[in-house]
């Protein structure tokens, strides 16, 4: 049996909620409860490659972390998709990756 590796610090200027990693651990989503503000979260990501977690990309400003509310997302197994509902409750989201760099732009979907 394998052995756990030390921790590593992903993001040290960062405090990051509800994450979602990919079912190989290479890739996670979380909201960054730090920057942003209260309805405009940052979702950010990362990936683990050449040996190191990537620094984070902020991949939209729409997520909430709040005493009444919560962004929780949803990395799919396969670490290419994120889903998760916007800090209205009412709009849901799904977001591709390409490659190894986040999409940009959003999309809702329908």
């Amino acid at each position: 049996m394998s052995a756990w590796t030390n921790p590593v610090i992903i993001v040290a200027q960062a405090y990051l909620k509800n994450v979602s990693v990919s079912d190989d651990g290479a890739r996670l989503v979380a909201v960054d409860v730090v920057n942003g503000e209260d309805k405009s979260r940052n979702i950010v990501v990362s990936e683990f490659s050449n040996g190191a977690w990537q620094p984070v990309q902020v991949i939209a400003q729409n997520g909430v972390c709040d005493t009444s509310q919560d962004t929780h997302l949803v990395m799919s197994g396969d670490g290419n998709t994120i889903a998760y509902v916007d800090w209205t409750g009412k709009h849901p989201w799904c977001i591709s990756w390409i490659g190894c760099l986040m999409v940009g732009g959003a999309s809702r979907c329908c």
